[in-house]
């Protein structure tokens, strides 16, 4: 990959993974336009797969997708740039939950098999394959969305090789440190768990008001069933469906409800005069 002064991104050599960012995934000779617009201020290169980072500080990611190398949720490869738009987090027992709020990115690397970013308050994100530990995320786990390293404080920079990951930070007292960062690590837990409870209320409240109305249409159908029925035996039995004025008030009314008088009146408004009814 090759950034130019504009911040456009060329790309050549070979292209089977759509490391390159070309539709046809051919293998190029000479540099190809990649992506121009909105320009960008970075570009990584990784085993089969390519990063970029635009003026606005959104990542782009293309090319193979093994375990989720690419950060976005899943492992189809993408033979275009795709703009990374979720990130993870892991709450107390261990599990992954997706979270919509992306920051904005200050550095990109792009490894062998896994993604580590840097964005501008100094947190480190990292996707990808989790062999030998080099996501540092304390586990086996993948991770197919961008998942931010507990264990770092304020980063300055990042780099990555073929199973390892380097954070370069500011001198530091390291006791300290630790407990400011496990202070933090609870209470970002916490708020995290907090917010996904709320959303398991919203959800739960969601799935209450479409079985009640679920409950309700079934209704509805089980009494226009009985009022079809009614009717069927109305006729069968030879009952008039238009009674006499010597039939008793409940002969009269039939099967089915007596109209509205306010429904007939403005029936009878409409077909006398329509325009007027209308306005």
């Amino acid at each position: 990959l090759v950034l130019s002064r504009k911040g456009a991104v060329f790309a050549f050599g070979k292209g089977s993974e759509g490391q390159l960012g070309v539709e046809d995934a051919e293998s190029y000779f000479l540099p190809v336009c990649v992506m121009e617009d909105p320009p960008c201020i970075a570009v990584s290169a990784g085993g089969s797969h390519s990063l970029c980072l635009d003026n606005t500080g959104s990542a782009y990611s293309f090319g193979d997708n093994g375990s989720g190398r690419l950060g976005l949720g899943d492992v189809r490869s993408r033979f275009s740039p795709m703009a990374i738009t979720s990130t993870c987090w892991t709450d107390s027992a261990g599990l992954i939950h997706e979270a919509r709020a992306v920051p904005r990115f200050a550095a990109i690397a792009a490894g062998w098999a896994h993604t580590a970013m840097l964005d501008a308050s100094g947190r480190v994100f990292v996707c990808g394959g989790q062999e030998s530990g080099k996501l540092g995320m304390g586990d086996e786990a993948h991770r197919f969305l961008l998942a931010q390293v507990m264990g770092v404080p304020k980063a300055l920079a990042i780099s990555i090789g073929h199973h390892h990951t380097m954070v370069l930070v500011r001198g530091i007292d390291s006791e300290v440190y630790h407990r400011q960062f496990l202070d933090a690590t609870a209470r970002f837990r916490s708020e995290e768990e907090r917010r996904f409870h709320r959303w398991e209320d919203e959800a739960r409240r969601r799935q209450a008001y479409a079985q009640q109305q679920a409950i309700a249409q079934q209704r509805y159908q089980q009494q226009l069933a009985a009022q079809r029925q009614a009717y069927g035996q109305a006729i069968q039995g030879g009952k008039p469906l238009f009674p006499t004025a010597q039939a008793s008030p409940a002969q009269r009314r039939g099967p089915y409800p007596p109209p509205q008088p306010a429904r007939l009146y403005g029936q009878v408004q409409a077909m006398q005069n329509p325009q007027v009814y209308q306005r």
